[in-house]
């Protein structure tokens, strides 16, 4: 067995998943995620990432961007820019 020093040891920041979590648990019971999903294919879970992050941090449309590199979202990867989260917008606007 190897030992290391402990000034060698470190951990990587953690990431917010609780509240995450909790949220798409109960939108999911409530069938949100299902609508959200008939109504904006491809860009669901934009759309369901900005429903939730109201919950964390009252932030603009385009603050997404700097908080998803501060959460974990496990269920799918999101790639958020500033013409994505518009064309998600613009897809639930269109409906």
């Amino acid at each position: 067995m190897v030992r290391k020093d402990p000034k060698e040891f470190s951990l990587l920041p953690s990431l917010e998943y609780g509240i995450i979590y909790a949220s798409m648990s109960l939108m999911e019971k409530s069938g949100i995620p299902r609508v959200i999903k008939m109504n904006s294919g491809g860009y669901s879970h934009i759309l369901n990432f900005m429903v939730i992050s109201r919950l964390l941090e009252n932030c603009s449309d385009l603050g997404l961007v700097d908080l998803i590199d501060s959460v974990y979202y496990p269920w799918n990867y999101l790639h958020l820019s500033d013409d994505n989260i518009y064309r998600a917008l613009h897809r639930i606007e269109s409906e």
